[in-house]
């Protein structure tokens, strides 16, 4: 689903201007390994430079 929306720039906006979930913010500058040794993907990121990741089903 986040897919289609990063291919749309009119959805795209939406998340990015009212909760600060951008999706063209994905990188976060350096490496980040959760505890639990599992992946992480990167999908979006705010205004503050935090990013949001996904580990399977939830975001982080």
């Amino acid at each position: 689903m986040l897919d289609r929306i990063r291919g749309n720039a009119r959805a795209a906006e939406l998340p990015a201007t009212v909760f600060d979930f951008d999706l063209d913010r994905a990188d976060h500058g350096e490496p980040v390994r959760p505890s639990w040794g599992g992946e992480l993907r990167r999908i979006a990121g705010d205004a503050s430079g935090g990013t949001f990741s996904a580990c399977g089903g939830p975001v982080l």
